[in-house]
Formats: C-alpha cells, structure tokens, sequence
C-alpha cells in the first residue's frame, strides 16, 4: 500500500501525510485473523482454538472502530490534517 500512497492521495485530494496515517489505522484493525498471517502462524505454533481467537479479532475490531478510529480522526482534525 505505501508506494501507492501517493497515487491515493492524488485520487482522493487528501495529503500525502494523511493517507500514510490511514495505513496504520487498517493495518491495526484485523478483522479475522485470516486477514493476518501472523496470526495464523500464532494459532498453528500455540494450538490455538480458532474460534477463541476469532472471538478476540472480532473484539478488537469493534473496540477499535468505535473507540479508537474516532478518537485518531479527532486527533488528525486537531493536528490540522483535514
């Protein structure tokens, strides 16, 4: 995604900088753990149950989405990114 970020942002009119930034917040918000092969590797050197760590994914993911996403936009828009 990076070396495209300047493509992005020429695509979508938002600076260089921001659409850097909104890497971070998608590559931090795994969905299912199949998104992440690390993850995978995780489950299959510790035994895993799947579902468990399913269940935790998906946790975070909402934990994420309405806590932390907010909070990021609100800091870039105070940082004067919007």
């Amino acid at each position: 995604m990076t070396p495209l970020a300047g493509e992005l942002s020429d695509a979508t009119g938002l600076p260089l900088e921001t659409v850097l930034m909104t890497q971070v917040v998608a590559f931090s918000n795994v969905f299912l753990p199949f998104q992440a092969p690390p993850l995978i590797a995780a489950i299959q050197a510790g035994n895993l149950p799947a579902g468990a760590v399913i269940r935790l994914c998906l946790s975070l993911f909402l934990i994420s989405l309405l806590l932390l996403a907010p909070l990021d936009l609100l800091w870039w828009h105070l940082l004067g990114m919007f």
